[in-house]
C-alpha cells in the first residue's frame, strides 16, 4: 500500500493512456458530488483489538448502507460531454476503516474510471474523465458509488477493468484501484494495497458489490 501527502499529484497506476487520461485529472467543483456530508458519531465497528500501533487486519463490519449525503454519482469532468457508450449499472457499498479498525468518518475519496468502451475521455482529445467525482464518508466510514461498470482498455494485454481511488484521511492519501473478481469477500481484511479485488453479483439489470478499505501508516 502506498501512502503519500495529500498535495502530491494523482497517477494512473496502469501506465496505459487512452484518450490522453494521464496526468492529473481534476473535475471542476460543479461536476462533483457534494462533499459536505454530515459527520455523526462513528458506528461501532467489528474490529480486531489493536494492542500495538498498527493492527495486522480488521474484521469486516456488518453490512450497511451509506448515508444519502455520502452517495456519489460520478459525472464528466473538465467540460466533457457524457460518454456516448451505455454501460450496465453498478452500485458499490464501501466502508473505510482507519489504522485501528475504527470507521474513518469524514474520509474523502476521489475516484475516476473508464466508460463502457474502456475510454476515460474522447480518443482524439486530451481530457479526462467521463466518470469522475469526490465523496466524503459518513460517520460510519461508509460511502456508496452509483455508476456504470467500466470496461477494459481496448488494447492488447490490457489490465483488468478497474476503478481508481484516492482516499484521503488525516493528512495522508491511499492510492488504490478496485478490480472485479469472483472470490467471496473476506471476513478479515489486511491493510489495502495497490489493488483491491471485490466480487460482483447480478442485481436486476446491473451489478452490485461491497468494498472494504483498511488504511495503514
Amino acid at each position: 500500500m502506498r501512502w503519500r501527502s495529500v498535495a502530491a499529484a494523482a497517477m494512473f497506476g496502469t501506465g496505459v493512456v487512452l484518450g490522453a487520461c494521464g496526468g492529473e485529472p481534476r473535475p471542476p467543483a460543479s461536476a462533483t458530488a457534494p462533499v459536505t456530508a454530515p459527520i455523526t458519531a462513528p458506528a461501532t465497528s467489528a474490529a480486531v483489538p489493536a494492542t500495538s500501533a498498527l493492527p495486522v487486519s480488521c474484521a469486516a463490519p456488518a453490512a450497511g448502507t451509506a448515508a444519502p449525503a455520502s452517495a456519489l454519482v460520478p459525472a464528466p469532468s473538465n467540460g466533457l460531454a457524457p460518454s456516448p457508450a451505455t454501460g450496465e449499472p453498478l452500485v458499490i457499498e464501501a466502508v473505510i476503516l482507519d489504522r485501528r479498525c475504527a470507521p474513518a468518518a469524514g474520509a474523502m475519496t476521489h475516484l475516476w474510471h473508464a466508460d463502457a468502451r474502456g475510454l476515460y475521455g474522447p480518443s482524439d482529445g486530451q481530457q479526462c474523465c467521463y466518470y469522475d467525482g469526490n465523496v466524503r464518508a459518513d460517520g460510519a466510514g461508509r460511502f456508496r458509488l452509483e455508476t456504470i461498470r467500466p470496461a477494459q482498455y481496448p488494447v492488447p494485454n490490457a489490465p483488468p477493468a478497474h476503478i481508481h481511488l484516492e482516499i484521503s484521511y488525516q493528512g495522508r492519501t491511499l492510492e488504490t484501484e478496485v478490480i472485479f473478481g469472483d472470490q467471496a469477500p473476506a471476513s478479515i481484511a489486511p491493510p489495502t494495497s495497490h489493488v483491491l479485488s471485490i466480487p460482483l453479483r447480478r442485481d436486476g439489470d446491473g451489478w452490485r458489490g461491497e468494498a472494504l478499505f483498511v488504511l495503514a501508516g
